[in-house]
């Protein structure tokens, strides 16, 4: 049987492939561990993002063989031609076969699942990137509340403060009481032979001599604010972490489908005594005739 080559792949789509395995693996390799290739990390990951945009468009209005129409196929048709590959005589596509036409697709998916993420930690993390835009109503309302929390931590030392003046207890610059002040050096307790006699009991002091307790109730909102600024920082670091969790796991199953996507191609070349990675450079398959 005689076969001839056809032009199957248009020059669009073999830019579009070779750009996005540039892409991808420059984003992958620059990941978290690379902190100097953090801009060529966020470059592959958006030009990764763009060349899979362009070609979902291309899939609907570009040539015959890069058309979803050409290669997506049922389930049963996938199921069918996975058993041919364990025949001698497999069926033979001209375009994307079953198999590598859901593959397709799922690398897409993948893809655009690990730049999701990356976008998302991008925004949580430093504030940056497109997302971070549709995030500034969240943003605005963090800082409001971060300004009302300090209004009213201003607001309640100054009710401490009011509240020991009005116990009698003198308060000096910074809301400190005398008692809270350290003890100036000529004050301090004389050495062993200049002893002075001891001190009455505590129960024998002055009353007026006694320092007044402050109620409790007074440093309860200083409490409260200082909880609910630890809890705010805690959401945020939950917010990075599952963001960088999600972009790890989306990463790694991608390049997980981009294995299998090559153990594909090498075994498809095989059975049907083509290159298909060549033809991916040149556009041309060969077609039994």
């Amino acid at each position: 049987m005689e076969t001839k080559q056809v032009t199957v792949w248009d020059p669009l789509v073999r830019i579009l492939h070779w750009s996005l395995v540039l892409a991808f693996a420059a984003a992958y390799l620059t990941g978290e561990e690379w902190d100097n290739w953090e801009e060529v990390h966020e470059i592959g990951g958006y030009a990764a993002l763009g060349l899979i945009s362009f070609r979902i468009i291309w899939g609907f209005v570009g040539s015959k063989y890069a058309r979803f129409s050409d290669f997506i196929y049922s389930p049963k048709a996938v199921i069918e031609y996975l058993k041919s590959l364990l025949t001698t005589h497999p069926k033979h596509y001209l375009g994307h076969n079953p198999a590598g036409g859901w593959m397709i697709l799922l690398l897409m998916v993948g893809v655009l699942a690990t730049g999701f993420t990356g976008l998302e930690l991008l925004a949580e993390k430093e504030g940056e990137g497109i997302l971070a835009n549709m995030q500034a109503p969240a943003l605005i309302s963090v800082a409001r509340a971060e300004s009302e929390r300090e209004e009213a931590r201003e607001r309640a030392e100054r009710g401490e403060r009011a509240g020991r003046e009005a116990m009698g207890v003198p308060v000096v610059q910074g809301g400190q009481t005398p008692q809270d002040l350290p003890m100036p050096p000529q004050m301090a307790a004389p050495t062993a032979p200049q002893m002075a006699p001891a001190a009455a009991p505590p129960q024998q002091m002055p009353q007026q001599m006694a320092a007044p307790a402050v109620a409790p109730q007074a440093l309860q909102p200083v409490v409260a604010e200082a909880d609910e600024d630890e809890e705010h920082e805690g959401a945020e670091s939950e917010g990075e972490m599952y963001w960088e969790e999600m972009h790890e796991l989306a990463a790694n199953l991608t390049l997980f489908l981009v294995i299998l996507h090559i153990l594909g191609v090498i075994v498809s070349s095989r059975l049907h005594n083509e290159n298909l990675a060549r033809a991916m450079v040149t556009g041309k398959k060969n077609m039994e005739s």
